[in-house]
């Protein structure tokens, strides 16, 4: 955490991408406002959202993904 808020030490790779939905993400929107697993988790198509890791968590814990072009 720095004075602009937090964020993420270096850059993002799949590896810590997968680690923030595992432990931060997904537990607190299950915990939180969707315990029934009742929403849809919206990414772009960036390489650290697609990767096989990271794909494969989200099927692991039945998450849904919408998936989005990103416009840049």
């Amino acid at each position: 955490m720095s004075r602009d808020g937090f964020g993420v030490e270096g850059l993002l790779t799949s590896a810590k991408y997968r680690n923030i939905l595992d432990y931060v993400v997904i537990p607190y929107t299950l915990d939180g406002p969707f315990p029934d697993k009742d929403f849809l988790f919206q990414q772009d198509l960036s390489p650290v959202q697609t990767a096989k890791i990271v794909e494969k968590l989200l099927n692991m814990r039945g998450v849904c993904c919408l998936m989005w072009v990103a416009k840049g």
